[in-house]
């Protein structure tokens, strides 16, 4: 009941980027996507809008390396997640390393 109280509440101040709409976006499309028949002001969060139109993912890729016969460790794999964005006209690509920790090279018993 709080959050709808302060998703619906009016602009204080004159400063939209303190509303509650543009301090919690998630809870606003979880209120819009369920269509709880709320009436909400409309606020327009030049803060959010920045900072998403400086890390809007161009293409997002998945990608599994496979196991290498000479390295037993590396048969746990890696997946790597790719993520290619353009920031401020900028090719900049992100990757994120998941891989195996901790292999002993020792074998166990189950």
């Amino acid at each position: 009941q709080a959050t709808i109280s302060a998703l619906s509440s009016p602009i204080i101040n004159d400063n939209p980027n303190i509303h509650a709409q543009c301090r919690f976006p998630a809870r606003l499309l979880f209120v819009k996507k369920h269509n709880l028949d709320i009436k909400l002001p409309h606020v327009i969060c030049d803060n959010y809008l920045e900072w998403l139109g400086e890390s809007l993912a161009e293409s997002v890729s998945i990608i599994y390396a496979d196991g290498y016969l000479g390295n037993p460790a590396s048969f746990y794999g890696h997946i790597l997640f790719k993520v290619d964005t353009s920031i401020r006209s900028q090719k900049k690509t992100i990757i994120f390393n998941f891989a195996a920790f901790g292999f002993t090279g020792k074998m166990q018993k189950f």
